[in-house]
């Protein structure tokens, strides 16, 4: 099972940087989503990016020795022309080094919409098709799955989203992936987010009826590929 969870940074009680979510049950993905150039707004407060970022790159340093560790394989998806030098730096550094690992693949979103992928991989598309590389009707489901940005994994439709906070909604997250995603709503800020409600959410996740659009099975396989 495929599961994407939105993961946040979180520090322990001795003040050491951590990385909330489980790679352990299927793929984890972390959400930054830059709702203005220079603020992000968390509740009622701003918080600057400029710091926010700079925690991002401490912990993919001070992690990275971990990643390989347990084999975790990171991927960053998103516009990161807009990041700091110093962190596309380190992104690359990160995502090259543990791109042969085959434990766990975490996929990071920073700076990512959903809508802009979709735009961007129908540009790449009618730039193909503009080159006659291919036809009109070549164009379907699966190669505009394979022009969006969750192309680096081989699990691109997600079986399960958890939203923790009590948000009841997608925020512009992974808009054509989620088709058929099961949808998971928690009162629980991140931080509190343990493996207690982590397993509530599988339990919930069992007991679904999965129907897929009521698609016969031929096109299930081809939905997951």
């Amino acid at each position: 099972m495929k599961i994407l969870l939105s993961v946040v940074v979180n520090s322990d009680e001795s003040g050491a940087v951590k990385v909330g979510g489980s790679g352990e049950r299927g793929d984890g993905l972390c959400d930054y989503d830059q709702r203005s150039p220079n603020r992000w707004f968390y509740g009622d407060k701003m918080v600057e990016v400029d710091f926010l970022m700079k925690l991002f790159e401490k912990i993919l340093k001070e992690e990275l020795d971990s990643f390989m560790r347990q084999g975790v394989r990171i991927s960053v998806i998103g516009d990161s022309r807009k990041l700091p030098r110093s962190l596309q730096k380190c992104i690359t550094k990160v995502t090259e080094t543990t791109k042969r690992n085959s434990g766990c693949h975490l996929i990071m979103a920073v700076n990512y919409s959903g809508r802009t992928d979709i735009v961007h991989a129908c540009r790449r598309i009618s730039n193909k098709v503009k080159d006659g590389l291919i036809q009109p009707e070549d164009i379907d489901e699966r190669l505009i799955t394979h022009e969006l940005e969750t192309k680096c994994t081989e699990f691109p439709h997600p079986d399960l989203l958890i939203r923790t906070s009590g948000e009841l909604r997608l925020s512009n997250f992974l808009m054509w992936q989620l088709a058929y995603t099961e949808l998971y709503f928690d009162e629980s800020f991140w931080p509190d987010f343990g493996e207690k409600e982590f397993v509530q959410a599988l339990h919930s996740f069992q007991r679904r009826q999965r129907r897929f659009g009521g698609q016969n099975d031929d096109n299930l396989v081809n939905q997951k590929s």
